[in-house]
């Protein structure tokens, strides 16, 4: 996770990396419509849904 999500209704970006717990980062991820960027092993970005992510 690269620590970029996006609500897709509202079309606002914010950043899950930095300060907050990991419950609190996970409670805005798991919110409907929200999607996070991601990168595999090869440095491909791509989007998942928030709810599947769990932020370390």
């Amino acid at each position: 996770m690269t620590g970029r999500c996006k609500n897709i209704v509202t079309n606002v970006s914010f950043r899950i990396d930095g300060y907050g717990s990991a419950a609190w980062k996970y409670a805005q991820m798991k919110r409907a419509y929200v999607w996070c960027q991601v990168m595999t092993d090869d440095a491909e970005l791509g989007w998942a849904r928030g709810k599947y992510i769990w932020p370390e």
